[in-house]
């Protein structure tokens, strides 16, 4: 794989060179790289993983020559990937023969642009390399080179596609002209005829101009008038045309541009190509289509920037009420700049300009404006709820009715007309559907297979609906998500109908009576989305993660949920609490109940030791019939095998043959242990102390007590609210007798 590196502002063709071996999973890096080079080791393997490719679990080597030529920096990221998925048998690398790959990779796999291109590719030419996959970025740069073909990748899934099937590279983007910058004219000063004729003579002369007067005249200020004029930048929003001339695009551009002219005010330079495509042949800023619910619009940001950067010394925009639907908030953005003030630290930093609206606001009428300003985005925000409101109404009819509200199906589903022809509705989409269903079994089938086996399976035979293609988080998401069992997904909404800030999961939406509603046919059963939720839970690369790995705490998967009835386990709020795991609001357990840690657990640790603290400990003993043949034979089999290491000879190689045959036929036979308690001198409550670290240990014991554990919801005592059930194993067995009987006898 080839890359080139920079010495100076030279450049050298490098080799990237990888292998794998047996060993522990590591990366090497040699060939003098720096230390941005070193850590391309863990840039590397999560743009790989989160790309949906498998990184090898074993030992790599990555070599770059020339070995003598010190490497730095980020450019030979791609280059690295590519030679460590083609080592591993993932890439065929004959469609990379004789190109030269540049550029790094960021953690999701996308490729970002790189310092110095251009030296490289001229390096890259003559060393006779004449093709070149850059950086999107960088790629207008790299084609000003003549003599060599260059190709662009915006991600590091574009270049496998290539590589693996043949997929389109991009090309370079067209050279576009750089923005026109106006410059100061003297035909558009008003007045000042003494002064206009002083600057002409001084230039057509040469001369210098000196500018007398007492302090205060405003020397400084008449020369910047001298050499510019007054502009106002424009601005307008409309979310949809309606094509009520009142409302309408062109009649509020034409109240600003009428507005500008009644001031006294020209209208500032438009912005160049660079500018939004809804602005282009406007004489404002446009955001057509936006909503003003949006903060972050192209032509409103760029309206701002005017202000700050002092190309307009006024703003002017239409109805201030349609500025902003934000309210006070997005407001505040404006009265910053209007009076010239840091967002941050409140201080004045560059001039204020003037805030005009054509509705008459005016930020020079000092006693007004501020609470006009302030009222009116209330008003913009009040009526956001307003149409927010409306909406919900409209889509909860919809629902009702059994109609697709609108937005992207989920995958697996496409919108179809609804059956009375009465707006639309979802049904299946079946290669989607039969893909969804094929990785579930994948899922759960107990077989080794991996979320990257699962997603490389997708990637090859089902139909990504993004351009970047099947990944593991897009999987995981898609394969967990309700909307599969035929259910409408809404976002969560407080008591006032507000989205919750905290919570960006959609969750099903439940009827009156508190069932799910499920208008559209179902991929997967309840049953079968909740195993795969919790088959992925913790589910990270290709192994679950923390598999095999013992509880931390001591009662998680102990207690139980009384709604759901599933086990509940460890979550860290204010303080160390049992949770249920169910999703707020999911499937099967609307409500979840939580109760704080140390005190359910000190209360169970209580009760056991109450019971059973006093008794004498047992311990059990466990011998093995034939163990002690095992082990004669395993030890002269390592002394045998010593022997072998200092001097070979036929009568020792015989005897391991004796041996590891009498060893095999000790182990096809079968085993008998035998075990026996015996007293250990030390009481329950003792051993309990003593082994105040081994939580697994302290976890096996309270399994072993209680049958059940359930926790009830409400702000009960926890003996309220923990309901319990001893086992039946003694001495817990005649607990639980006499614990029947007091109920009995107390009810």
């Amino acid at each position: 794989m080839l890359s080139v590196g920079l010495v100076g502002v030279m450049g050298h063709l490098v080799e990237v060179e990888a292998d794998l071996s047996a060993g522990l999973p590591a990366v090497v890096m040699s060939g003098l790289p720096d230390t941005a080079l070193n850590e391309a080791r863990d840039r590397v393997r999560a743009a790989v993983v989160n790309s949906g490719e498998r990184w090898p679990n074993r030992r790599i080597t990555v070599n770059l020559l020339p070995a003598t030529l010190p490497k730095h920096g980020s450019a030979f990221d791609m280059g690295i990937a590519a030679a460590l998925l083609g080592a591993a048998g993932e890439l065929p690398l004959a469609a990379l023969d004789g190109v030269v790959i540049l550029g790094e990779l960021g953690l999701d796999g996308s490729v970002r642009p790189i310092r110095g291109v251009l030296p490289m590719v001229v390096a890259a030419l003559r060393a006779g390399v004449h093709h070149a996959v850059v950086p999107l970025a960088n790629a207008a740069e790299a084609a000003v080179v003549p003599g060599i073909t260059v190709k662009a990748v915006e991600t590091l899934h574009r270049l496998v596609a290539f590589v693996r099937s043949g997929a389109a590279l991009l090309d370079p983007p067209a050279d576009r002209p750089p923005p026109e910058s106006p410059m100061p004219d003297l035909a558009d000063v008003a007045g000042q005829a003494l002064g206009r004729r002083a600057i002409e003579v001084a230039a057509a002369g040469g001369h210098h101009v000196a500018m007398f007067g007492p302090p205060g005249a405003g020397m400084p200020s008449d020369t910047v008038l001298l050499m510019i004029t007054e502009y106002l930048s424009g601005y307008v929003r409309l979310s949809k045309e309606h094509g009520d001339t009142n409302v309408s695009l062109a009649g509020m551009v034409a109240d600003v541009v009428a507005m500008a002219e009644r001031y006294g005010y020209a209208l500032a330079p438009h912005p160049g190509p660079d500018c939004p495509e809804s602005c282009q042949g406007q004489p404002v800023h446009v955001d057509d289509g936006i909503s003003g619910a949006v903060r972050n619009r192209p032509a409103f940001l760029a309206w701002l920037a005017d202000g700050r950067s002092g190309a307009a010394s006024a703003l002017g925009t239409w109805h201030t009420d349609r500025l902003t639907r934000e309210g006070v908030n997005a407001g505040a953005l404006v009265l910053d700049v209007v009076e010239g003030k840091d967002p941050l630290t409140g201080r004045v930093v560059f001039p204020p300009v003037r805030f005009l609206g054509s509705d008459g606001t005016d930020s020079r009428d000092e006693s007004a404006f501020r609470f006009r300003f302030v009222i009116d985005a209330e008003v913009g925000r009040a009526e956001r709820a307003r149409i927010s409101a409306r909406n919900r109404a409209k889509d909860a009819r919809l629902r009702a009715a059994g109609r697709f509200a609108g937005g992207g199906a989920p995958y697996g589903y496409r919108v179809v007309p609804a059956p009375d022809g009465k707006g639309k509705a979802l049904d299946i989409e079946p290669v989607e559907a039969a893909a969804i269903q094929q990785a579930a079994s994948m899922i759960l089938a107990e077989d080794g297979t991996t979320l990257g086996d699962v997603t490389r399976w997708m990637t090859a035979n089902a139909p990504a609906r993004r351009t970047s293609g099947w990944s593991r988080s897009t999987l995981k998401h898609c394969l967990t998500n309700y909307a599969l069992t035929g259910a409408v997904m809404v976002r969560p909404r407080d008591a006032a109908g507000n989205r919750a800030t905290n919570n960006r999961e959609t969750q099903p939406l439940l009827d009156d009576a508190g069932n799910v509603v499920r208008p559209w046919p179902q991929i997967l059963s309840p049953a079968t989305v909740e195993a795969v939720r919790t088959a992925l839970s913790g589910r990270r690369g290709g192994a679950r993660r923390g598999a095999g790995r013992a509880p931390a705490h001591l009662l998680t998967n102990l207690m139980s949920c009384s709604g759901c009835g599933r086990p509940m386990n460890i979550w860290y709020a204010r303080k160390r609490q049992y949770f249920c795991p169910s999703d707020r609001l999911s499937l099967f357990c609307p409500r979840r109940v939580s109760i704080q840690a140390d005190i359910a657990e000190a209360y169970l640790v209580g009760l056991y030791l109450g019971a059973v603290g006093d008794n004498e400990m047992q311990a059990p003993v466990v011998t093995v019939a034939g163990g002690g043949e095992r082990e004669r034979v395993e030890s002269e089999l390592a002394d045998v095998m010593r022997a072998l290491s200092r001097q070979i000879t036929p009568e020792l190689v015989a005897r391991i043959t004796d041996l590891q045959t009498e060893r095999d036929a000790l182990a096809a036979m079968p085993v008998q242990r035998h075990t026996e308690w015996r007293p250990t001198g030390r009481t329950f409550r003792e051993e309990w102390e003593r082994r105040a670290d081994d939580v697994l240990w302290r976890r096996s014991l309270l399994a072993e007590a209680f049958a059940e554990l359930t926790v009830l919801p409400g702000r009960m005592p926890v003996a309220q609210r923990i309901r319990y059930r001893w086992s039946d194993i003694e001495p817990f067995a005649t607990l639980a007798e006499l614990k029947r009987d007091l109920e009995w006898y107390g009810g």
